[in-house]
Parts: structure tokens; C-alpha cells; sequence
């Protein structure tokens, strides 16, 4: 059967087709067009968002086609190599020169195991035109081709300087905090909020008999137990000034003792307290030990020596109570044996010039005188000696004392011994001090008998009581007065007893009067001194510490 034949189109038709067609190509190339548009203005966009967030986070980017090895960098990335866009040839060789000599090598690693694994990290060191030393970080991918060869690698940069300063800022403080903590004679051990120790610094390791060079700060996390009381058994936990301190509690010169294998027994003082944040949440503890070891064998040598000092003192004691009881034996028989013998004698001498003054001439009478003066003589050096022993025995009752009201009738008493003399007295008002009334008022009693005595061939005497500032700030009272005076060069006998400076004819005494002055001061806890010239006067200057 024969098939109805179509008509062939026409060339009107074909060109309408052919119309129709190159319309819809163009309408699809409109499309394409529009798409391109579309998605370079996305990647516009996100590149200009992607280059915000770098610059804002101080990164820069990078990427370097490894076929022809050419690096580029964002304008961040330059800045932060310190290199001119204008200028760099792009180059590994280019990029090696940039960095410090000493990383180069480093860079050079970090390519090659980036090429392996396709990772790449890098820190190191950029020198700027100026010379100035910049850390930089960088961090990239590398992207490979169909074949599976690394093509480029991407990936951006920033500036670590201000964190390397700070990393190493903290690197030296804390090296320098190791150094102080190692050198301290106490020993320090500190332990992080879980209780682990983080610190036993090199005395504390030393006083366990521990090799710090050979033993790790690992080696004693956790082993508190070597603090042991008696160097067999380990002590309590909760008496370990660390646990205590650990547990919340403030320690301050807390007891404990250690002992290490062949190591002495230590003992120590501990001061702890944990260690608190702003908010009081507990970061761990510290505890600082001191070594007492030698005060504590001092205190024990110090009370040995004590209590033989206080036998010692026991046996003195004894000693001079016996010493005094015989002082005392003595003094009364100084005081009534010697004395009757002396009164017998100057009785004997009045009585013989009484009875038989007549038949005597005037030389015997003269000698019956001397007699007499010897005996009264004798007399009063036997009454002095007895003053002085009393002067050392005595008891002292300090209160306050005003020596001006003391001394005003003792002057009165020597003016009217000898009226016609021509003599003032000066006293300075408001002389407080503190002593013994009895045994002070001996001492003014004997320095104004001496300066009204040695003061006699003066023909306007003169004598005063004041208080005198000295070289080294102590207050000192004198007497002074401008008669006969004496050579500086024996000052040094002016104390001691029963020596004198003058004859007995040209100033009368025992010579006792003055040692009994030095006895008094001294067992006041103060000194006495005396200046002069001779014809010139003396001053007696003697001080009496305490509060009046």
C-alpha cells in the first residue's frame, strides 16, 4: 500500500524556521549572559566579604600556583611581609629572602609536608626594610588537579608579633619566678585546684634528698606522702600543711617535722593558703616552709645553758650570801671592836691633859693633840667604810625625785657651818628624776660637800646644780663649782676609794666620799664623770636613767 507523500517545506518556511530558531538561540544566550552576570556579581561580593572579614581580623591572603611557582597576596598580606607589590617577583626564592636567615629552613619543611599531607602551617620571623622583626602565621590548603598533583595552595597570614612579646614576656617571668623560687632557702610546693603538685621547688627537693635534675615535676604529683613525720611512716593526710591548705585553711608558723632516707630530722615552720580567684573559686594552694633545724638546736643548746647557768647562779648566790654574811660579821666588828679601842684612847688623851695638862709642855700637849685628832680621824674612816658597805647592800626604791627641793637644805646646812664665808648657790628648777631618796640624797650630800669644800680658798665661791644635754643625748645632772679643781690627767683616781688628789693638810677627808658617789650611780643603772682644771673648778656630771 502506497503512504501519502508529505510536501517538501518551502524556502519561506525554511527561512521562517531558520528565524524562529535564531531567535531562541539568542533568547538562550541572553540567559547565559544574565547567569554570568548573576554569578560574577556573587563572587564579587563574596570576595569583597571575604577581603572585609581578613582586614578586619589583620589577615591577609595568599595563593601560590605551585606549577609555575608565582605567589600573589592581598594588599593585607603585603603589608604584613613588609614587601612591595610593585616590586616582588612572586617567587619562593623571592619569599625565602623576606624571612629571618635562621626560618628558612623552617618554610622550606612546612612547604614539603604541606605537599604531602595538604595541609600547611607555618610561625616565623619577616624582616622589614626598616630592619624591625615581625612574627607572621600562615595557614593554607593545597588543591590539587585531576591527576592528583598539588596545583595551588591558598590560605592567609596575620601578624602573631604582639602574641610572641607576650609569650615571651611570659616565658622570661616565669623563668625568672622558677630562678627566685629555687634560690629561696625555704621550700615552697604548690599544688593546681585538682590537688596535684605543680611546684616543689629545689630546697624542699634537696631537703628530701631528691636529685632535681634527675626528677621531674611529674615525678611528685601526688605523692604527698613524702612528708613523713619520723622517716618510716607517712603523716596524717589532713596534718599535711599542703592538704590543709588545700582544703581552705590559712596557715601561719604551723609545726612539722621531715625526714628523708639518710637525711637528718628537719624541722620546719609552714605558712599556707589556698589560692582564690577574683570570684573565691579555689585555683589550688601554696605553702611556704622555714627551716628551724638550727634555732631549734640553738633553743635546746640556750636552755642547757640556762639551767647550768642558774646552778651556776645557785652557787653564786650562795656563795654570796655567805660572802655578805661575813661583810657583815666584819662591819660589826669594825663598828664596836676597832671603835672601843679608839674610844679608849681618845679618852685616855683628854683625861691626860685634863689631869696632868700642866706638868706637860707644850710639845707633850701637841702630841696628846695629834693623838686625838688621829683617833677622831680613825673614827670617821671607820663610819665611811661602813656608809660604803652599806651603799653596796642596800635595797633601792625608786620613785620620783625632785633634786632641787633635795638639795636646797643640804646647802642650807653647809652655809650655816660658817656663816661669814661669802658664797652663792644656784639650782636649777624642775631637776626630776627617779632613784632611791636615801641613796641620792648621799650622792648630793657628798658632790655639794665637796664643792663647798674644795671651794674655800675661793674668795667669791660659787656653786650651782643643773642639768646638762650631752654629746649622745642623754640628760645628765652636775654639780660644779670654781674652786681648787684638780689635773685631769688622775681623773681616773677620783673614784676609788681612799684616794685622794689633795693632802689631808690642805682639804681634810677620807677620800671615801666619792667612791661611795660611783657605787650609788652605778647600782642606778647610771654612770658618773667628773672635769677640771686645776684652780679653774670641777664639775661632777651623773646621770639616773628611768622615768621620774
Amino acid at each position: 500500500m502506497d503512504h501519502e507523500s508529505k510536501p517538501t517545506p518551502t524556502a519561506a518556511e525554511w527561512r521562517r524556521r531558520a528565524e524562529a530558531l535564531a531567535e531562541q538561540n539568542e533568547a538562550l544566550r541572553r540567559v547565559l549572559r544574565e547567569n554570568e552576570r548573576a554569578r560574577e556579581a556573587a563572587l564579587r561580593v563574596s570576595q569583597e566579604r571575604l577581603q572585609l572579614a581578613l582586614a578586619s581580623g589583620g589577615m591577609g591572603a595568599f595563593e601560590w600556583d605551585i606549577r609555575t611557582d608565582h605567589r600573589t597576596w592581598d594588599e593585607t598580606g603585603y603589608r604584613l611581609l613588609g614587601a612591595d607589590p610593585q616590586r616582588f617577583e612572586g617567587t619562593t626564592a623571592a619569599t625565602l629572602a623576606l624571612l629571618h636567615p635562621e626560618d628558612r629552613e623552617v618554610m622550606q619543611a612546612c612547604i614539603r609536608r604541606a605537599l604531602e599531607s595538604g595541609d600547611y602551617q607555618l610561625e616565623c620571623r619577616v624582616l622589614w626594610p626598616d630592619a624591625s622583626v615581625h612574627h607572621i602565621a600562615a595557614r593554607g590548603k593545597v588543591f590539587r588537579d585531576d591527576q592528583g598533583r598539588p596545583a595551588r595552595l591558598i590560605g592567609v597570614l596575620w601578624d602573631i608579633s604582639e602574641r610572641k612579646r607576650i609569650e615571651e614576656a611570659l616565658l622570661r617571668e616565669r623563668t625568672f619566678s622558677r630562678a627566685l623560687l629555687d634560690n629561696l632557702v625555704e621550700g615552697v610546693v604548690a599544688c593546681d585546684d585538682q590537688g596535684a603538685l605543680v611546684l616543689f621547688n629545689r630546697t624542699l627537693r634537696e631537703w628530701q634528698g631528691l636529685d632535681p635534675a634527675q626528677l621531674p615535676m611529674e615525678a611528685w604529683a601526688g605523692h604527698y606522702d613524702l612528708f613523713q613525720a619520723d622517716g618510716t611512716t607517712p603523716m596524717a593526710t589532713q596534718a599535711i600543711p599542703l592538704v590543709r591548705a588545700f582544703n581552705g585553711e590559712v596557715l601561719r608558723g604551723a609545726a612539722m617535722t621531715i625526714r628523708a632516707q639518710e637525711q637528718p630530722v628537719r624541722h620546719l615552720l609552714a605558712n599556707g593558703a589556698p589560692i582564690l580567684d577574683p570570684q573565691g573559686r579555689r585555683l589550688g594552694a601554696v605553702v611556704v616552709m622555714h627551716d628551724i633545724t638550727a634555732r631549734k638546736a640553738t633553743d635546746q643548746l640556750l636552755q642547757q645553758l640556762n639551767e647550768s647557768l642558774e646552778e651556776r647562779i645557785r652557787q653564786r648566790t650562795a656563795l654570796l650570801e655567805a660572802a655578805n654574811a661575813e661583810l657583815d660579821a666584819f662591819s660589826y666588828s669594825v663598828s664596836h671592836d676597832l671603835r672601843a679601842p679608839l674610844r679608849g684612847i681618845d679618852g685616855f688623851s683628854q683625861a691626860l691633859l685634863e689631869e696632868c695638862g700642866e706638868r706637860l709642855d707644850a710639845t707633850g700637849r701637841h702630841y696628846l693633840q695629834r693623838v686625838r685628832a688621829g683617833t677622831r680621824r680613825m673614827g670617821q674612816l671607820i663610819d665611811d667604810l661602813l656608809q660604803l658597805s652599806r651603799v653596796s647592800r642596800s635595797a633601792i626604791h625608786r620613785r620620783p625625785l625632785d633634786l632641787g627641793a633635795m638639795a636646797g637644805p643640804l646647802l642650807e646646812e653647809l652655809r650655816q657651818r660658817d656663816p661669814a664665808r661669802s658664797l652663792t648657790f644656784a639650782v636649777e628648777p624642775g631637776l626630776l628624776a627617779s632613784g632611791d631618796q636615801g641613796l641620792v640624797r648621799s650622792v648630793l650630800e657628798n658632790l655639794l660637800g665637796n664643792a663647798w669644800k674644795y671651794s674655800a680658798r675661793v674668795p667669791a665661791a660659787h656653786i650651782e646644780l643643773f642639768r646638762e644635754t650631752q654629746p649622745d643625748g642623754t640628760e645628765a645632772f652636775c654639780v660644779r663649782d670654781n674652786g681648787a679643781g684638780f689635773d685631769m690627767a688622775y681623773a681616773g683616781k677620783l673614784f676609788t676609794a681612799f684616794q685622794r688628789l689633795h693632802s689631808t693638810h690642805d682639804f681634810e677627808g677620807s677620800g671615801i666620799g666619792l667612791a661611795i658617789v660611783q657605787r650609788i650611780i652605778a647600782r642606778h643603772g647610771g654612770r658618773v664623770w667628773a672635769r677640771g682644771a686645776v684652780d679653774q673648778g670641777a664639775s661632777f656630771y651623773f646621770t639616773l636613767p628611768g622615768q621620774p
